[in-house]
């Protein structure tokens, strides 16, 4: 009995020692595993870390590049706008100048138009002096030439009646009646005359009318 529960502890101790080995393994094996972890983990941080800085670079770079185009773009468009309104200024100094020159020009124009004005209206003055004078010639020529006309006329009606009355004057063969005939006979020159001197001096017309009515009566 005494010799079995050696061996049983002899057996107890080996497999304590074999137990304790394993656990040792196990505790190596453990460790060895978690160095592995954390030597992985830090890895990973280290390159997560590294990518995380080459990111950030990047967008620094990205930021800096963006800034650099946006002052860029600014100041393109400052020069932009400052060439725009140096054009626009540029456009109104012409307008402006056009528009003066318009300005002139109408004046110009209307002085011109003004002086037209005056010269046609000498001259209409002048046209209607000229008609005026013109159509008094032509009214004094056809007055003359009435008269003229009328005076013809009148002194062949004259001469003719005068030839009559003086045949009749020297050939008293019927007095009674030759007298009357006379008196008729007279009549033509005095209307001739008194209506040729109506013709040539209109305003005595109704005085010569008397004379003429007077010797009618």
């Amino acid at each position: 009995a005494s010799l079995s529960k050696a061996k049983f502890r002899q057996v107890l101790e080996e497999e304590e020692a074999e137990g304790l080995i394993l656990l040792e393994e196990s505790i190596q094996t453990g460790t060895q595993q978690i160095d592995q972890l954390s030597q992985k983990a830090n890895d990973t941080a280290f390159h997560a870390a590294a990518k995380a800085e080459a990111a950030a670079t990047r967008a620094t770079k990205t930021s800096v590049a963006v800034e650099s185009k946006n002052r860029a773009v600014l100041a393109s468009l400052n020069a932009s706008a400052s060439r725009a309104v140096a054009t626009l200024e540029a456009s109104v100094t012409a307008a402006e100048a056009r528009l003066e020159s318009s300005r002139q020009a109408v004046d110009l124009l209307e002085r011109e138009i003004e002086l037209k004005s005056q010269q046609v209206n000498e001259l209409q003055s002048k046209v209607e002096t000229y008609e005026a004078s013109t159509e008094s010639r032509f009214d004094k020529q056809n007055a003359l030439l009435r008269s003229w006309v009328a005076g013809f006329f009148a002194l062949s009606a004259t001469v003719l009646t005068l030839r009559h009355v003086y045949a009749h004057a020297t050939h008293m063969a019927s007095p009674d009646a030759q007298r009357k005939v006379l008196a008729i006979l007279w009549m033509v020159p005095i209307y001739a005359s008194t209506s040729w001197a109506a013709i040539v001096w209109p305003k005595l017309c109704d005085e010569l009318a008397l004379i003429s009515s007077f010797y009618e009566a």
